[in-house]
């Protein structure tokens, strides 16, 4: 009957696996949500980007470390993509939906936060997440327009 779309369900995230998580990401991403709360975005919205950031969190622990968000590089974000695609099978949606929470989480980082609150090596690693959103983006960006193309090739 052709091509017909399963899905893909990853038990990532257990209570056990989240207790591991380091500390300061859950602190970060606990603030993050209050300031959703704050600018008034709807309960779902807020429950799905916490969702995601356990996730995200679980990813990083198991694949980066445990390092501390801010101190993500390029190429951390790019291992997490390429195992989320390539071994945990996400669909792009949901890739592009984890990747919107990590992005709003940077610009948080980036808009939100006050310099006088964070250590000296956050303050550096802050303008190296607003560099990591600008990349996002871009990559976001150029992924849809190569997708665009493949849709667009006329058959012969």
């Amino acid at each position: 009957m052709g091509n017909t779309r399963k899905t893909v369900y990853n038990n990532i995230c257990s209570p056990e696996k989240l207790a591991q998580v380091n500390p300061e990401n859950i602190q970060l991403g606990n603030d993050f949500l209050e300031y959703l709360t704050s600018i008034d975005r709807a309960k779902t919205t807020i429950e799905s980007y916490k969702h995601d950031l356990d996730v995200i969190w679980v990813l990083i622990l198991e694949l980066l470390n445990n390092k501390f968000f801010v101190e993500l590089s390029k190429r951390d974000i790019v291992k997490l993509q390429n195992y989320c695609l390539n071994t945990l099978c996400w669909s792009p949606a949901r890739m592009r939906r984890v990747k919107s929470t990590m992005s709003s989480l940077s610009n948080y980082i980036e808009n939100m936060l006050d310099d006088d609150t964070l250590e000296t090596g956050v303050k550096e690693n802050k303008r190296k997440i607003g560099r990591i959103v600008t990349w996002l983006l871009d990559f976001y960006l150029s992924f849809l327009v190569t997708i665009g193309a493949l849709i667009c090739i006329p058959y012969a």
